[in-house]
């Protein structure tokens, strides 16, 4: 398993992104949580094929239900998560492919051990109250995934617009 080499807050770092032939700065934001920045990461036009790929598949954001997963899993709307979701599961549209792999290329894990991709539209005011982003195998029993050991272990976010207010991520 590979790691980034730096641990110090302000550290940077490269790592090269075979897939693009370039290479990234890595920048150390946070060490507990573990927190980096990849500025550039993707083109603007990236951004916008994201968005236009996206935006006909929106809806509104859910949660998976806790409980014993082998009735069967659920996903349900909650206030706790107000958003609006595009599940990207087409991996082989360019887009989605070509950032798939330079995922890869930086967090050096393959992506068959991913989940698809996500967009995410947050409206005015709307939210995902706080959370941990991986699945505690006593609250989702059942699930062979959980209980194998598989589980979220990094999570790559891109913004896909600048917003000169709002838009924040806390961790």
């Amino acid at each position: 398993l590979y790691f980034f080499p730096d641990d110090e807050v302000g550290e940077k770092f490269q790592v090269r992104l075979p897939s693009d032939a370039r290479t990234v700065e890595v920048e150390v934001l946070s060490s507990t949580p573990r927190l980096l920045l990849v500025k550039n990461f993707l083109s603007p036009s990236e951004c916008e094929d994201i968005i236009g790929v996206a935006k006909p598949e929106m809806k509104r954001s859910t949660v998976l239900e806790q409980g014993d997963q082998k009735k069967g899993k659920r996903s349900v709307a909650q206030e706790v998560r107000t958003s609006s979701t595009a599940w990207l599961m087409n991996r082989k549209l360019p887009v989605v492919a070509k950032v798939r792999q330079r995922v890869q290329d930086l967090v050096k894990v393959p992506m068959a051990y991913s989940e698809d991709m996500q967009v995410l539209r947050y409206g005015f005011k709307e939210h995902y109250h706080v959370h941990h982003d991986y699945f505690a195998p006593e609250l989702y029993t059942g699930d062979e995934r959980w209980a194998s050991g598989h589980n979220r272990m990094i999570t790559v976010f891109f913004y896909l617009k600048t917003m000169e207010e709002g838009g924040e991520t806390v961790f």
